[in-house]
């Protein structure tokens, strides 16, 4: 089992992930301010052979209530890797969803700029799947969070 490492805000999978070099707090409406820590975790030979190399995700909370969420390498997104978070945030009318925009590499020759959302089901955060399904179906791509605003706006 991987164990996490939390260092002044920084966090790392010990000894086989990139540390994120940014946090944020953010302003939830009614679930409130939470602090949220974008990670990246190798797998390296733990990987299944069909499955990436890697996942990325999030530390939503602080201390024992918080929560490890993956979004990129698990479910809907098993078979893409997470080449960059490029930004993160609340979105949605309410601003009550936390939205991530990503480099996507789904194969080592391309690349391409989405975003993912992640809502509140139950006390649980998840990857909304039929949003991201929506998303990916849309014409115009979603490439910031100023885009995902305006989409889940309409």
């Amino acid at each position: 089992m991987k164990r996490f490492v939390l260092s002044i805000g920084l966090i790392a999978l010990a000894g086989c992930a990139q540390a994120q070099s940014w946090s944020q707090m953010l302003d939830l409406g009614d679930h409130g301010n939470l602090h949220v820590v974008p990670f990246t975790e190798y797998l390296g030979s733990d990987a299944p052979l069909l499955r990436n190399g890697q996942r990325c995700g999030f530390r939503i909370g602080e201390g024992a209530a918080a929560r490890w969420v993956v979004t990129v390498g698990e479910g809907s997104t098993e078979m893409m890797s997470c080449d960059a978070l490029l930004e993160f945030g609340t979105v949605g009318p309410d601003r009550n969803m936390i939205g991530a925009i990503y480099r996507f590499r789904p194969t080592p020759r391309s690349s391409y700029v989405g975003p993912l959302v992640l809502r509140l089901d139950g006390d649980q955060w998840v990857v909304d799947d039929s949003l991201l399904e929506t998303l990916a179906n849309r014409q115009s791509s979603v490439e910031t969070l100023a885009d995902l605003n305006d989409v889940l706006s309409q």
